[in-house]
């Protein structure tokens, strides 16, 4: 069969608009946060609270719990609230989540930190996905590809750039960025609300 005709302004990513790039913006910094999380999260456990490394590696625990708690009851959520208002409520648990265990130096309130992190950050692919694919009804493929694109991209550039702060400052003052991608990532969430 004979390919519809594609309108102009209709193809490529580059032509999806800037709503639909400030979404995947959003979910560039989301993915960025959560695998910076798996894999620097044990590193400052064990630098704040003095437990071995094998020991903190078991804080991960209790970032994936909370992943599954929020998963679990995100679904329901989401069926009651809008995309953005959910995601904005993900970024600031997420946030209240990081500081808790960013300034702890006990084990338990370390521990609870991720916990809380984890629930936040478990709505984040999700919610900032559909956000994408709902910021172009032109060209769905297209934006399915390039959602993929800034996905990827932010599970190796996120926790690299981390670590590459770490290697300078260390592990306490990088994990600075957690906050600095929440607040870029709610900035994108207000202005492509609002466009």
């Amino acid at each position: 069969p004979r390919e519809e005709p594609v309108a102009p302004g209709d193809g490529g990513a580059a032509r999806l608009g800037p709503r639909f790039h400030l979404a995947g913006a959003v979910l560039f910094c989301c993915v960025g946060l959560e695998f910076s999380f798996n894999l620097w999260a044990a590193k400052l456990v064990s630098d704040n609270t003095g437990l071995s490394a094998a020991v903190a590696a078991s804080a991960l625990t209790a970032f994936t719990a909370g992943l599954a708690l929020g998963r679990f009851g995100g679904a329901r959520l989401a069926l009651r609230i809008p995309p953005s208002p959910l995601l904005l409520g993900a970024l600031g648990l997420t946030f209240a989540g990081w500081l808790l265990f960013w300034t702890s130096t006990a084990p338990l309130t370390a521990y609870a930190g991720l916990l809380v992190s984890g629930i936040g950050v478990s709505l984040h692919f999700p919610l900032a996905l559909s956000r994408v694919l709902t910021a172009t009804r032109a060209r769905p493929e297209r934006a399915t590809a390039a959602a993929s694109l800034y996905s990827s991209s932010a599970t190796g550039v996120g926790p690299f750039l981390l670590g590459a702060l770490a290697d300078v400052s260390g592990t306490w003052q990088a994990f600075l960025m957690v906050p600095a991608m929440i607040v870029l990532a709610v900035g994108g969430i207000l202005v492509s609300s609002s466009r």
